[in-house]
């Protein structure tokens, strides 16, 4: 392992690697929001799949602080909140359009994924030049399984679009 501590990119995965283990622990909360708004039975159960799947990602985040010796505490996720303004806004409007509503929910949870695609492979990217290879095929493992919940949110919403009238 490449000496790391105390340099700006491993102060930069400390960082990220928190702010994603809040991301996580919140995120059941925030799911729950969503599938509460969504009238999609196939929604709904995708989003209880990213439930489970979050499970697994809090594993193993857990895992991480452990092997490469980082303090594990909370880090700070405003894109959480951010997510659960525009969920609460959702619910509040008049339109009852069923497609607006849930193209509108998958929209909410793509910028979700999006921010932990990107947080896990950068976590992954900083972890393999550091030489920590089992944080970042586990880091690669849980933005792959965030890639493909994307793609069948993508898959869903096309599929939506094709089915509005206007």
């Amino acid at each position: 392992m490449t000496s790391a501590a105390g340099s700006p990119i491993m102060q930069l995965f400390q960082r990220t690697l928190k702010d994603m283990y809040s991301a996580e622990q919140l995120l059941p909360h925030t799911l729950g929001e969503l599938r509460k708004s969504c009238m999609s039975a196939e929604l709904s159960l995708l989003l209880l799949d990213a439930r489970t799947i979050t499970n697994d990602h809090l594993a193993r985040l857990e895992h991480i602080f452990k092997i490469t010796e980082t303090p594990m505490e909370k880090g700070s996720c405003g894109m959480l909140e951010d997510i659960d303004q525009e969920i609460s806004k959702l619910r509040q409007e008049k339109n009852n359009d069923a497609h607006f509503r849930e193209l509108a929910l998958i929209g909410t949870a793509h910028q979700l994924l999006h921010y932990k695609i990107a947080g896990y492979g950068n976590l992954s990217r900083i972890s393999r030049k550091y030489g920590y290879t089992e944080a970042a095929d586990l880091l690669t493992a849980s933005r792959q399984e965030e890639q493909e919940l994307d793609m069948k949110l993508n898959a869903m919403a096309e599929e939506m679009m094709r089915e509005t009238k206007n």
